[in-house]
């Protein structure tokens, strides 16, 4: 028996049958066919079906481990702080060695021999590499959508094997001795994962991690909201009113796309100015920054001609729904102006819900249509969160004071008290046993009034009294709504009222509806020295 040991690394998606080592990495940039986990999900990590794949779950958790700069095993920042495999960094994902059989033509034809041999080792080593590789890939597309505060990576990925292997022939049959190594690679003679142009060293990195530290708590810092709903206004506020989008995508810097654009805050003329990934990314790192739930969502976005364009933008949840925020959309570009505030910053888009009109006629998610594939022919990870199909409606809460409202909405009261301002009369009050219990009104200092809302009572009802049809106004036809009510149940003019009609039809508080309450509301709108200008039942 003849033997011979060889040394081979795989490219790609073929086989090199040199016996010597090659130095190229092979890119894969394919995960078709990984299986989503069933429900919604708000990590990208938690949307993959990791079962039976405990590297993709190691791999996950090693790339976020080597990138939070905590001064230890920080191998995205440092290579050197990763495996050396032949000179090149690496994570190493798994090892492999086993012996396999062979055959081979006989005739004296050594290299026959030499590459069934070669074949067998392969066969044997990397296709299990293979079978982990898209669902590796998958894994890290997840990290890079959970974590954008890492923003200094390429976004480039290699996955590759090297395997050695020795083996033995004679007859026409022999066996081969594997092993290999299959592993992704941070950094070799011709590859680094790290953007080298805009950070070609170490300590480079580093320094643009503390800006993008600094520059983080000096936003959060300047916020003085209380409430979850008001932090994200003003972040939303913040990031359009000291950023101007990116038009020139030509001269752009890779920074363009990442969170570090948004987050120093750059006039429209400037090179690192953020497009819409770079604003995206920034809220979510601040959202992450004081705990509320965010997420990063792509797809394609409508212009007014209906045209399709990449886009990134985010889903917040706030009171367990979750809602989108497209700040990219809320800092519109102005012709001919630049500076980092336009004046044309807005909230069309802030805390929008799937059915929301935002465009004329169009929903949001008529005009926002998701994919969320993070790498060229990847995984569409469509299982996130489910957008609510209406915007965020502030509940009115302990010591919140609306100045605006809408009459026969129905409001949060979970903290039992209910404060109001308003400029018409109005009543507060519950559902029970099918009609609505007035709540006793008490003025406060500043003008406005609170209600105290019996403990199980979890919401109320906010009127106009004399607005029978909510339709803001005092008119005829509030009367109307009153004298069909009032009529015989045997007349086809009759129409009952509701419970939340008769809540504000009963203008004069005495707990009965008749031609007392049209007068008063007749002169309300006829006789403009009896207007319901004051809450007559308090």
């Amino acid at each position: 028996m003849k033997s011979n040991k060889k040394t081979m690394m795989r490219l790609g998606g073929f086989m090199l049958t040199l016996c010597i080592m090659i130095g190229a990495l092979g890119i894969y940039v394919n995960a078709a066919g990984v299986d989503l986990k069933e429900g919604n999900h708000e990590k990208w990590i938690d949307r993959i079906d990791l079962t039976g794949s405990d590297s993709a779950a190691d791999f996950y958790d090693w790339l976020v481990e080597n990138s939070d700069g905590d001064g230890k095993n920080d191998a995205l920042i440092d290579p050197a702080h990763a495996s050396n495999l032949d000179g090149s960094y690496v994570y190493i994902i798994k090892e492999l060695k086993g012996t396999a059989e062979f055959s081979y033509q006989t005739g004296g034809n050594v290299s026959s021999a030499a590459k069934k041999a070669a074949e067998a080792a392969v066969l044997q080593a990397t296709e299990p590499a293979d079978d982990d590789q898209p669902i590796l890939n998958a894994a890290f597309d997840a990290f890079e959508r959970d974590h954008p505060e890492v923003f200094w990576l390429s976004g480039s990925r290699v996955f590759n094997t090297r395997t050695t292997y020795s083996y033995s022939y004679g007859g026409g049959s022999g066996s081969v001795d594997y092993q290999c190594c299959f592993y992704f690679a941070l950094k070799s003679s011709t590859f680094d994962i790290r953007l080298k142009d805009l950070y070609p060293s170490v300590s480079s990195i580093k320094t643009a991690i503390a800006a993008r530290d600094a520059a983080v708590d000096a936003i959060i810092g300047s916020m003085s909201a209380e409430t979850d709903y008001d932090r994200i206004v003003y972040l939303n506020n913040w990031l359009t009113t000291n950023n101007c989008y990116n038009a020139n995508i030509s001269t752009a810097t890779k920074n363009a796309w990442k969170c570090i654009s948004a987050l120093t805050g750059y006039a429209g003329n400037n090179k690192n100015a953020p497009v819409c990934e770079g604003y995206a990314r920034a809220l979510k790192v601040l959202c992450d920054k004081i705990d509320i739930p965010c997420v990063l969502v792509n797809g394609d976005a409508l212009d007014n001609d209906g045209n399709a364009g990449a886009h990134m933008w985010n889903y917040v949840e706030l009171d367990g729904a979750w809602y989108a925020v497209d700040v990219t959309w809320n800092d519109p570009t102005v012709y001919g102006v630049t500076k980092k505030a336009s004046g044309y910053e807005r909230e069309d888009y802030l805390l929008v819900g799937s059915k929301t009109l935002v465009s004329g006629n169009t929903s949001f998610s008529e005009n926002h249509i998701i994919d969320n594939t993070a790498s060229v022919g990847g995984t569409s990870f469509v299982n996130g969160p489910v957008l609510s199909e209406n915007e965020y409606t502030l509940p009115i809460e302990t010591g919140v004071k609306v100045n605006t409202y809408s009459a026969g909405v129905t409001y949060s009261a979970e903290e039992q008290i209910v404060t109001v301002t308003h400029s018409s009369a109005c009543r507060v009050g519950y559902l029970k046993d099918g009609e609505y219990v007035t709540l006793t009104a008490c003025q406060n200092p500043d003008g406005s009034y609170s209600f105290e809302v019996p403990e199980d009572v979890k919401s109320v009802l906010l009127i106009v009294i004399g607005d029978v049809d909510f339709d803001g106004d005092l008119d005829a036809e509030d009367n109307a709504v009153i004298a069909r009510s009032l009529l015989p149940s045997s007349s086809d003019a009759y129409v009952p009222m509701g419970a939340e009609q008769c809540f504000a039809a009963d203008v004069n508080g005495n707990g009965e509806i008749n031609s007392a309450d049209k007068i008063l509301i007749a002169r309300s709108y006829l006789d403009t020295t009896h207007p319901l200008h004051l809450p007559i039942s308090w």
